[in-house]
């Protein structure tokens, strides 16, 4: 999603801001792709496993909430993948989560939700 703020111009899913327009035009933002999620449910948590292969770790965005999950993953260029990739969803969960008990992992082939 495109966004203008105090003469910055950029996307939600890119780190780069720009002032001229016109190299606003020039960015690339992503081809958002769908990924594969599974989940389980425990006595004492909710495991959710998204199949998303090569995550990079530092411009993706896992925010953990009370009453929603949002993921912004960066899928980087693999094997026959030549450009980035974006992932995003927003999980909103049947009863609230607790932000400080909550973790996850961003491996090789998944990423990894304890909630």
């Amino acid at each position: 999603m495109p966004i203008f703020h105090e003469g910055s111009k950029g996307y939600t899913c890119c780190k780069r801001r720009v002032l001229d327009f016109d190299d606003f035009l020039q960015i690339v933002p992503g081809e958002l792709v769908q990924c594969r999620l599974d989940h389980y449910e425990t006595p004492d948590d909710v495991r959710v496993t998204v199949y998303a292969k090569a995550v990079d770790a530092a411009k993706s965005v896992v925010d953990i909430q009370t009453d929603q999950v949002c993921l912004d993953l960066h899928l980087e260029p693999v094997g026959s993948i030549k450009h980035a990739r974006r992932f995003e969803k927003t999980l909103l969960p049947y009863s609230e989560v607790d932000p400080e008990k909550s973790s996850y992992t961003i491996g090789k082939m998944k990423l990894d939700l304890v909630l």
